[in-house]
């Protein structure tokens, strides 16, 4: 993954600072699939990235440092990924494309889980650098907005407030379930992938039958 081509504000300006930074990036990256942040050290970063660690320190003063950049890269992927949401050619009711966008997000978070729960806990420590939110939720309203073939059943202003609902109850439901698995709550609870899917489709689509539909 190119990691610089993110980086609209304060890029690294040298061509071999930009190389450096992305092999840092990349190296903690696959680092992460088996390791928790706190556990990786500058030495394994650099031994995985092939970058001295004296080449590190004259760049970054620890590993944290490198944190913005990888939540910067996880947070354009994301919209990234979710404009291809919007762009594509759904097909069913509106209960059957609810359900098909919860397996869909709560899928990409699994696959990315490593990335996921280093960037939470990131911008949770962090929230002064948090940009994205709003954002989010702007998404999920202009992925509604393109499914108008599917929703004259129900009042849109009402919709739209449900809308809100779901993107946010899937960010909590993707942090608990699928960035933490082995952690309450959600260890607490015997649930595959598939049923957790089904009970929250089902409860989302008994939210907007009962408070949407005209």
């Amino acid at each position: 993954m190119p990691y610089t081509r993110y980086f609209t504000d304060n890029p690294p300006k040298q061509v071999r600072s930009k190389e450096t930074l992305e092999k840092l990036l990349k190296a903690l990256d696959e680092l992460l699939i088996d390791d928790y942040f706190e556990q990786i050290k500058v030495t394994d970063i650099c031994s995985r990235a092939g970058v001295s660690v004296g080449n590190f320190y004259r760049r970054f003063k620890s590993k944290e440092e490198l944190l913005p950049y990888l939540y910067k890269v996880a947070k354009y992927e994301y919209f990234n990924w979710f404009q291809t949401l919007i762009e594509k050619n759904w097909k069913g009711d509106l209960n059957t494309r609810v359900e098909q966008l919860i397996q869909a997000t709560l899928w990409y978070h699994h696959q990315d889980q490593h990335i996921f729960r280093t960037t939470l806990l990131y911008g949770r420590l962090h929230p002064q650098e948090i940009d994205g939110k709003k954002q989010e939720l702007s998404l999920y309203k202009q992925l509604l907005d393109s499914w108008i073939d599917c929703t004259s059943e129900y009042d849109h202003d009402a919709l739209h407030n449900a809308f809100d609902y779901l993107g946010y109850t899937l960010s909590v439901l993707a942090a608990d379930w699928i960035i933490f698995p082995s952690s309450p709550p959600a260890v607490s609870f015997e649930m595959n992938q598939r049923t957790f899917i089904a009970q929250t489709s089902a409860m989302f689509q008994a939210y907007l039958t009962a408070q949407c539909k005209k």
